[in-house]
């Protein structure tokens, strides 16, 4: 982070490796570089698709929106990968146009780009898909995927009304739906409700106490744990 990295940056956006250029255009993103906004730009027109994408997130980052139309587009489920990256893109962007792609793309996905699709149109707040995910996450016959994208979709929307089904899952429920309850909260912007994190927690179903599952969101509860622990 010091005086050099803007300087190593530039040199990175140019280099013939199309992977150095991708990492180069996301720290320049995520240590909200706006001074670099010019040098990304740069880079849509890059002839490596997820180095073009990156500096589309990157610019609507920064409130530039000449790329946004990119990462709608690289919704299209036929590159299941570039497809999760921009619906990460779309969720971090709060990205209500891509819903109607979203929708449109659905039926063609993979039962786990699907899968992907209903939690980015939860999170973004669309009506049908979120009461389809909750009828998935109380429904304890639903299929095993769907119910376990139900309950991560629940804990990233962060509703009061689903709390109690969140919390009676970690006090009762398998490995996997607690950890991927604790995956839902990843999603969740600001911190999660304080009973359901102490029950994340202390459930036993970690093999450590700072998995990924946790620790993207734990700081977010800053010392209001500290007692408890």
């Amino acid at each position: 982070g010091d005086d050099h990295l803007p300087v190593l940056l530039a040199r990175a956006l140019r280099n013939p490796l199309p992977h150095v250029r991708d990492v180069a255009a996301a720290i320049i993103r995520e240590d909200r570089m706006e001074g670099m906004r010019d040098r990304i730009a740069s880079l849509l027109d890059d002839e490596e698709p997820q180095a073009r994408l990156q500096a589309a997130w990157g610019l609507a980052t920064f409130g530039d929106d000449r790329a946004v139309s990119q990462i709608i587009d690289g919704l299209n489920p036929r590159n299941p990968t570039l497809s999760s990256f921009c619906m990460e893109a779309a969720r971090d962007l709060g990205l209500r146009d891509a819903i109607p792609t979203l929708k449109h793309h659905i039926p063609a996905a993979s039962a786990e780009l699907k899968s992907g699709m209903w939690l980015t149109l939860g999170v973004m707040g669309d009506p049908e898909a979120q009461e389809r995910l909750r009828d998935w996450a109380n429904d304890p016959e639903a299929r095993v995927p769907d119910r376990i994208v139900g309950l991560m979709a629940l804990a990233a929307m962060g509703k009061a009304k689903d709390l109690p089904l969140l919390r009676k899952i970690i006090r009762d429920g398998t490995a996997i739906e607690v950890q991927n309850i604790a995956v839902g909260l990843t999603f969740k912007t600001g911190a999660p409700d304080l009973e359901l994190a102490r029950g994340i927690l202390s459930c036993g179903h970690f093999a450590h106490p700072g998995p990924a599952q946790v620790a993207e969101w734990l700081p977010r509860l800053g010392d209001r744990l500290v007692p408890w622990l």
